[in-house]
């Protein structure tokens, strides 16, 4: 399963990245957003399972097959400038 967009900035091609030791999560180029994690108690998420939880959107029960759009003009904007003060 390839990951979706991300649903703040639309990044085209988030990471998977192994965020804690045997927990893999998305990680969005454009604004830094991570996650989701599904369960830290049990310290363990594949990378598949990461992109699978990645791919849902709020909260739905199956995958979502688009990003969800932009409610407030001007955000992805300013979620791209904060991720790219926090990558330097």
């Amino acid at each position: 399963m390839k990951p979706l967009p991300c649903p703040f900035c639309s990044d085209p091609d988030p990471a998977i990245d192994e965020v804690e030791l045997r927990v893999w999560a998305l990680v969005c180029n454009g604004c830094g957003c991570t996650g989701p994690i599904e369960d830290y108690d049990n310290a363990k998420q594949s990378p598949e399972r990461a992109v699978e939880l990645w791919n849902r959107r709020g909260g739905d029960e199956q995958p979502a097959s688009e990003p969800v759009p932009e409610m407030i003009p001007g955000t992805l904007e300013a979620l791209a400038s904060i991720g790219a003060t926090l990558r330097k």
